[in-house]
């Protein structure tokens, strides 16, 4: 960073504009910024800061009053300052935020602070932006520090010298961090406390899903865990291979009992063989009579839902027929919506034209008259452009070579009233754009507004897509139903056919001379025989397609369920608002999107005309002291110049040569005829678009009547008003479709011939067949009961197991990656115990460049201090710190001790925070990746120095110029006024302070 040239005006003491030639100064290497205390002198830093930042250094930079007390009211702050940054040369133009007096009336009005930023190419400055964000995030990118950084580093304000060297941990790593850009060791740090963060979730989910198995054996086993296991955390059992052996142990001992209680199932079937059929048969007669019952019974309800039923099905034809004359409405709505906005529109840029420039046009042909005088009017005073500006530069002169035979008082007063238009226009320019950036400071909420709306739209249209889904999976459910009933039924029915013939099969396994596994008798008189095919594998497999079946409709309501959340929170998003409604809030949303953005794109535009009326009302400044300069050339060139004025006068014509300011007067007036040709064009295409919208609108309005009337209604309105909802021709449709089923079947049932039969036939004693069932029935049950829930125990656990033995397979290996992310992120977070300086990764990296500063201070130190004193880096924790590696400690030589750098006297601290500035500038000069700092400047600090002290250090700044590194000292100390040649005075008084360079003491 090089200083080249400062320009301050109305600022801090400054009443007047003061410029400074830093290239003149630094070419010393080592200039001195004097004055008396209050002068000013840190104000010179005040303005460098602000010029780059937009900030001034330490406790200053908490007041926000920076412009002068002794400037005029009128007068503009402003500070401007060339540096070379990066091998590419800025001039930074700022001005704070102050009240002036308002043009009109009494008081005081706002101007807001303004930067603008230019970069010299080619011999020409390029404004690169005149945005204060902007011109920020470009001052921290190019220098690499924010502004507390840079003026520790660079420029060390009065009050905060010693901010660095008492810094805490913490904020030395910030500063250096900064400065070095060292932060990929801190994403390094983060990058590994994620890590072990995302495989401590995922070792969770393999955990909980463990956890979940192993629950699962509990409870299917009644079981529990061993003394020394915890559910909540299963990592010891997993990583000792025990867990696999004890679920085997219960698994072995729930297959022992399935097969005992299986046996036992068995024998209590026989005694239920005889009489189980004959219940049977009686209950199938029984249910067949009652089917036939229910059957007329419904057949009756359904005739007298049959005129309702007609009803609907003549409002369902009439809704499709009118399905095509609803399409046209609808875009003819639409096209009504269009012509209503073109005839807004024209409306609109009429009242305009008859506002801004009193024309009123009615028709075609006289928007084309107009639009000609108009283009006419343009080009005639395009034409004069140039004439206006020769008579400006002609009364110039003629009023410069008339003021030097005037009196002094004369000649200003006659300048003063030609310099009044220009101050007008920029006040009015600057009052433009305060208005237009309040309009586009409402882009942000505009955005977020339209994200609103955006958002809300997209849940609206999700909401009716699982809407939809919903009625479709309900579809799904009520099939699933059927099935699992008739997959119920179909398993109950061959386990009922076994049982019927479990005798016979029971008697297939005789054999003579063995005994009967029911009564023991070896004599077998007269064994059943076998009656039915039904095996206990296919009783099985009905099992099996049952209970599959059945788990599927769970998953089916499980998914309605999750949908109708969805669909919940769908609408809650959405806000209750239909899809069309929010369509339109997000119309109108974009529309004043649109309007702020306009208005931000033209305070942008009007930011530069600002930028350059204040610039030509400087330049009129500088032309009044040059006319005063032609004082003795004034009086031969008058008869010339106002020969010239009077020529040019009559070209241009009294409407503009009567002016105070022609140039303006025929820019304004050129402006205004440009802006009537671009009405009069705008208003020619919206009559136009007007036309076509028009005539769009008939079509599709004879086009919706044609197809109302063909498909049978008397007009359009009736065609709208047959149409109903999807959701209600949805409900009819589903209500006719159930009662035509409902018929279908009753007449099905009682066609069936086995209804028929159970009807003619005699009906039997149940209740006396049941009771003879009761007693074996009841044993049979509890058996089979006990059998079959032993057998699911027994098969449930070997299903866990496998499952229980793919999660431990897969956990493993999370495990061991967890456990080294562990050690890993705490060795780089100094919380390891193998850290035992408890120092994190981005510290100790910061802590060798720290440990390059302090040889480097040291350097200049033993110098400045006699070799009295020393800096060390410590790797120990500070006093209230949690990490260590970037704290300093002072070694003194005459006592041979170590001491905390507070414990040094206001001259000592002075030193050596001095030496470590130097140090601190010099390796990051040297780092490849850090900011070359060229320029240092130290406010204050000398007072505190004894004479010898202070020639220590002035030897040891002085030498620094052999690096070509400039050096600015801010004292009054009289000592170094007369050691320091090169200085920058500042001289103070009642009416503001003044600025003088002097070269030679």
């Amino acid at each position: 960073m090089r200083l080249h040239h400062l320009s301050v005006s109305a600022f801090g003491p400054f009443a007047d504009t003061v410029e400074v030639d830093l290239d003149e100064l630094g070419e010393a290497g080592l200039f001195l910024l004097t004055g008396k205390t209050g002068s000013g002198k840190s104000s010179v830093l005040d303005a460098i800061c602000f010029a780059i930042y937009g900030v001034v250094p330490g406790t200053r930079g908490s007041v926000k009053q920076l412009r002068s007390d002794h400037a005029s009211p009128d007068a503009e702050s402003v500070v401007e300052l060339e540096l070379t940054l990066a091998g590419r040369r800025f001039r930074f133009r700022r001005t704070p935020a102050w009240e002036r007096p308002k043009r009109r009336g009494h008081g005081t009005t706002r101007q807001q602070p303004s930067v603008r930023v230019e970069e010299l190419r080619a011999g020409e400055w390029t404004v690169l932006t005149t945005r204060m964000d902007d011109a920020g995030h470009l001052a921290t990118e190019l220098l690499g520090m924010q502004p507390d950084q840079f003026m520790q580093v660079a420029m060390l304000p009065q009050g905060g010298f010693a901010a660095f060297l008492h810094a805490g941990s913490a904020d030395r790593q910030r500063v250096l961090q900064q400065l070095f850009r060292t932060d990929r060791f801190a994403s390094v740090e983060r990058w590994l406390a994620e890590r072990r963060v995302q495989l401590r979730r995922e070792s969770r989910v393999h955990h909980d899903a463990l956890s979940a198995l192993v629950s699962r054996v509990l409870e299917a086993e009644g079981a529990h865990l061993p003394d020394d296991w915890d559910l909540a955390d299963l990592s010891a059992p997993v990583r000792d291979s025990t867990l696999l052996p004890w679920v085997d142990e219960l698994g072995g001992a729930a297959r022992h009992r399935a097969d005992t209680s299986a046996t036992t199932a068995s024998e209590a079937d026989a005694d239920l063989l005889s009489s189980t059929e004959e219940l049977a048969t009686a209950r199938q007669l029984d249910a067949l009579r009652g089917r036939a019952h229910s059957a007329r019974t419904q057949l009756e309800a359904l005739a007298h839902r049959s005129p309702d039923i007609d009803g609907l099905r003549r409002d369902l034809d009439a809704h499709e027929r009118a399905r095509d004359a609803a399409g046209v409405a609808s875009a003819l709505a639409t096209a009504r919506a269009r012509v209503e906005e073109h005839c807004a529109r024209e409306a609109s840029l009429r009242q305009r034209l008859h506002d801004d420039h009193d024309l009123t046009a009615t028709s075609g042909l006289d928007l084309a008259d107009d639009r000609e005088a108009a283009v006419g009017r343009v080009r005639d005073l395009e034409s004069r452009e140039q004439t206006a500006a020769d008579l400006v530069e002609a009364r110039a002169r003629l009023e410069a070579a008339d003021a030097a035979l005037r009196q002094a008082t004369t000649r200003l007063a006659a300048l003063e009233t030609d310099a009044t238009e220009l101050p007008s226009l920029l006040a009015e320019a600057r009052a433009r754009f305060t208005e237009d950036s309040a309009g586009g400071a409402l882009v942000e909420s505009r955005t977020a507004e339209v994200a609103r709306w955006r958002a809300a739209r997209t849940a609206a249209a999700r909401a009716v897509e699982v809407t939809e889904a919903i009625e479709a999976l309900q579809e799904r459910e009520r099939a699933q139903v059927d099935q699992v009933q008739s997959a119920r039924e179909h398993w109950l029915q061959i386990r009922e056919e076994r049982l019927n013939g479990m005798a016979g099969e029971l008697a297939g396994q005789l054999a003579a001379g063995c005994g009967c596994p029911v009564c023991g008798s070896e004599s077998h008189p007269a064994p059943a025989q076998v009656t039915s095919t039904a095996t206990k594998e296919a009783e099985d497999a009905a099992r099996r397609a049952y209970e599959d079946r059945d788990f599927a409709l769970g998953v089916l309501r499980e998914e309605h369920s999750m949908l109708v959340t969805e669909r919940a929170a769908l609408i809650s998003s959405s806000e209750g608002v239909s899809v069309d409604d929010l369509t339109a809030r997000l119309d109108g949303a974009l529309a004043t999107l649109a309007e702020a953005t306009e208005a931000r794109a033209t305070a942008d535009r009007l930011r530069g005309e600002v930028d350059d009326l204040a610039l030509r009302v400087q330049r009129q400044a500088e032309a009044i002291e040059t006319q005063r300069a032609d004082h003795a050339t004034a009086e031969r060139e008058s008869a010339l110049a106002r020969q010239r004025v009077d020529d040019l006068s009559d070209r241009l014509g009294a409407e503009f040569a009567d002016s105070d300011d022609p140039v303006a007067r025929v820019a304004s007036v050129l402006e205004s005829a440009r802006r009537l040709v671009n009405d009069l064009d705008a208003l020619t295409t919206v009559a136009e678009e007007l036309s076509s919208a028009r005539a769009e609108h008939d079509r599709l309005h004879d086009a919706a009547t044609g197809a109302a009337r063909s498909a049978g209604f008397a007009d359009l309105a009736a065609a709208l008003a047959a149409r109903r909802n999807e959701q209600r021709v949805h409900e009819w449709r589903a209500e006719i479709d159930s009662h035509d089923r409902e018929v279908t079947r009753c007449h099905d049932v009682l066609a069936d011939p086995e209804i028929a039969a159970a009807l003619a036939a005699p009906e039997a004693d149940i209740r006396t067949l049941e009771v003879a069932l009761a007693d074996s029935t009841h044993a049979r049950d509890l058996a089979v009961t006990a059998a079959a829930h032993h057998r699911r125990v027994a098969d449930r656990l070997a299903q866990l197991r496998a499952e229980i033995s793919s999660a431990v397979t897969a956990w493993l290996p999370n495990l061991s990656s967890l456990d080294t992310a562990v050690e890993v992120a705490a060795l780089a977070e100094g919380t390891s115990p193998d850290n035992a300086l408890k120092v994190r990764l981005s510290a100790y990296v910061l802590g060798e460049q720290l440990r390059k500063v302090v040889a480097a201070a040291n350097d200049r130190l033993s110098r400045m201090g006699r070799d009295r004193f020393e800096l060390e880096q410590s790797d120990q924790r500070g006093a209230g710190e949690q990490r260590g590696g970037l704290s300093l400690r002072i070694r003194d030589a005459w006592t041979n001790t170590t001491r905390d750098p507070a414990t040094l006297s206001g001259g000592e601290t002075f030193v050596v925070s001095l030496a470590l500035a130097l140090g601190l500038a010099d390796v990051v000069t040297q780092e490849s990746g850090g900011v070359a700092v060229d320029t240092l400047f130290i406010d204050e600090g000398f007072g505190s120095l004894d004479a010898d002290t202070l020639e220590d250090v002035l030897d040891t700044l002085d030498g620094l110029r052999e690096g070509g590194r400039v050096i600015g000292l801010v004292s009054h100390v009289a000592e170094m006024r007369e050691r320091i040649s090169a200085q920058l005075r500042v001289e103070g008084g009642p009416r503001g302070s003044t600025l003088r360079t002097a070269l030679d003491a």
